[in-house]
């Protein structure tokens, strides 16, 4: 208990840095085809500072709140004993062990959300795959989207998805709590849809959702309008489990393709969409977990069926969410200001390849997202961008979106027994 109260309290002391340095007031973006193709999302510049470490919080030990604010707890969050217990595993070196069931939000992953195939806006704006438009292996091209009946000009659209894994709080070893992790152990590329043949096809994807021909339809929509309801206030402002078709405000799940009707009249809604969409895609496929709820205490579950209240998101760019400032991405030498973000500011002189775009008075108001969305800086699956972010868009950036999820985990922290290793 002294060491997890060390931890906390070094939780806390990060939390300063959040509060304290600010990102750059405006954002230098590239004007050539390349840079606005495949944009450097300037990640690794916010790696403490861009991080909404508030929405960590509450912090759940033995069925109470230990540490309040933040978000709220998922209403499936285990908060029903004061101890918990568990068995131990031989192959994986655990002993069985008595301890108490602690919970909270942690960051897991980071998801690209690109019309570019193989483009990683996180890697710095680099090619994994090469750098044709026109989709490589079951890769889309940019455009508009496989919609049957679709022409160019009208409001569809496509993005390839790409999954990283991302355990921050065990990467910065900032609270070492054994037996409580979400199963990943560092950032990999955990998946990508450039080589899911269904991403690119809706035939296709109905093979993975059979369901798709009856729930992608006026059914399905229902479904989704009564969600999108439930999540605004005064309701229970969560999204439903039970809809697993469904992601609120945003859409349907369905079918689990890159395809989006009406992705250039609503490209916030429609990029968080995909990245909702490809994660239950892989949880379908079997290669998701659960780790919310009593069945997780003891490590985590895979799971079939995407569990949305198990996940937060935090858009890190074009604008972070944490700020709604642009990312000040590196070489740029935009102004580093700490003072309160204007309305308006005067225009810094050109570089050969860069312009500097200005923040819209909507951006600069910090007020309209603490009404908006209870001061808090990460969304629920399916939340109304009304809400959280639909100010949130940049020009210059190529419609390239990163998302950082949070994850809710319920543990048991062993105070006899546990790990051999």
């Amino acid at each position: 208990m002294r060491k997890l109260m060390a931890n906390l309290f070094a939780l806390i002391m990060v939390l300063g840095l959040e509060f304290g340095a600010r990102p750059a007031l405006a954002l230098s973006l590239p004007t050539t085809t390349a840079g606005m193709q495949c944009p450097d999302a300037g990640f690794w510049n916010e790696l403490i500072g861009g991080v909404c470490w508030s929405s960590m919080f509450p912090i759940m030990i033995s069925g109470g709140t230990a540490i309040s604010g933040g978000n709220p707890a998922p209403s499936d969050a285990y908060t029903s004993s004061f101890t918990c217990s568990c068995k131990g595993n031989v192959s994986n070196a655990q002993l069985p062990r008595i301890g108490i069931p602690i919970g909270y939000w942690q960051p897991s992953m980071l998801i690209e959300v690109v019309p570019a195939p193989f483009c990683m806006p996180v890697l710095g704006g680099v090619y994994a795959g090469g750098s044709g438009l026109n989709g490589v292996l079951f890769s889309g091209s940019r455009g508009t989207s496989g919609i049957p009946g679709e022409t160019a000009g009208e409001a569809g659209g496509y993005w390839n998805v790409h999954q990283w894994t991302y355990p921050l709080v065990t990467m910065l070893n900032m609270l070492n709590i054994p037996n409580c992790g979400t199963g990943y152990n560092g950032m990999n590329l955990l998946d990508f849809s450039e080589v899911q043949p269904q991403w690119n096809d809706d035939l296709t994807a109905e093979l993975i959702w059979p369901e798709s021909a009856v729930l992608s339809g006026p059914i399905g929509t229902f479904g989704a309008v009564g969600e999108c309801i439930s999540e605004l206030p005064p309701f229970k402002n969560q999204p439903m489990d039970s809809m697993y078709w469904t992601a609120g405000c945003w859409g349907l799940l369905f079918p689990p393709s890159g395809n989006i009707a009406y992705a250039a009249q609503d490209p916030i809604a429609a990029s968080n969409l995909e990245a909702a969409r490809f994660l239950s895609t892989e949880y379908r496929l079997g290669n998701g977990v659960q780790t919310m709820g009593k069945a997780s205490l003891c490590g985590p579950l895979y799971a079939n069926i995407l569990p949305k209240e198990q996940f937060r998101w935090q858009m890190v760019f074009p604008n972070n969410e944490s700020s709604s400032v642009p990312n000040n991405i590196p070489g740029t030498g935009g102004p580093t200001s700490t003072a309160s973000m204007p309305t308006s500011m005067p225009q810094p002189a050109m570089s050969s390849d860069q312009v500097d775009t200005i923040l819209s008075p909507s951006q600069t108001n910090s007020a309209l997202q603490q009404i908006a969305n209870g001061s808090t800086c990460t969304h629920w699956t399916g939340q109304s961008p009304l809400t959280w972010g639909e100010w949130l868009g940049q020009p210059g950036t190529g419609q390239n979106y990163v998302y950082l999820v949070f994850q809710w985990t319920d543990c048991c922290m062993g105070l006899i027994g546990g790990s051999l290793q």
